[in-house]
């Protein structure tokens, strides 16, 4: 066999050259391809777990193809609900109501003093001794007209004097919706 003859400085560069390329290699997967492999493999977890999200979410969605419509629905029935039995006092606004109402009928308004406030399961009861003047017959369309509001109120313990002019002493009772706390 032919022995390879190679004298101590050829062999010195080879081997400089070899552990050159080593630690250029080393250097290039430690520093390179390693790191950048691992957020490779995190974004590929990540997106895994997002389409899994999603396809969760298709399978929920698909159940309930009308959720937002049902929403919707719900929510314009209690806008509806509110203007019946609203969640605060709102005292000004039903005055002017009672007002208007009374002008309408040429009721007289001599006084509006509020009374109690009684605390029920789900709502307040709150009473309002009122005490007006006009004819028999407008009068009675006053209070039919009361009754006949979007908002809830009715008219209790009602006494009428008789003459061309009667007065009326009444309690006007509203209602305010208490929301339930979870």
């Amino acid at each position: 066999m032919n022995k390879l003859q190679i004298d101590q400085n050829a062999l010195t560069k080879i081997v400089a050259v070899v552990v050159l390329v080593g630690a250029i290699l080393f250097s290039y997967l430690y520093f390179f391809w390693f790191p950048i492999s691992k957020k490779i493999n995190d974004m590929r977890d990540k997106v895994l777990k997002i389409e899994a999200d999603i396809k969760k979410a298709k399978e929920i969605s698909s159940k309930y193809p009308d959720l937002s419509k049902k929403l919707s629905e719900l929510e314009a029935v209690k806008s509806d609900i509110e203007k019946k039995l609203p969640k605060e006092k709102n005292m000004p606004d039903l005055m002017k109501t009672i007002k208007k109402i009374a002008d309408k009928y040429s009721v007289t308004i001599n006084s509006i003093s509020p009374s109690t406030a009684v605390k029920e399961q789900y709502f307040f009861r709150i009473t309002y001794n009122m005490s007006v003047k006009g004819s028999y017959h407008d009068i009675a369309s006053f209070f039919s007209e009361i009754s006949l509001q979007e908002r809830i109120l009715n008219v209790e313990n009602v006494l009428i004097t008789a003459g061309d002019v009667s007065n009326s002493n009444f309690v006007l009772v509203s209602y305010q919706y208490e929301e339930v706390k979870k």
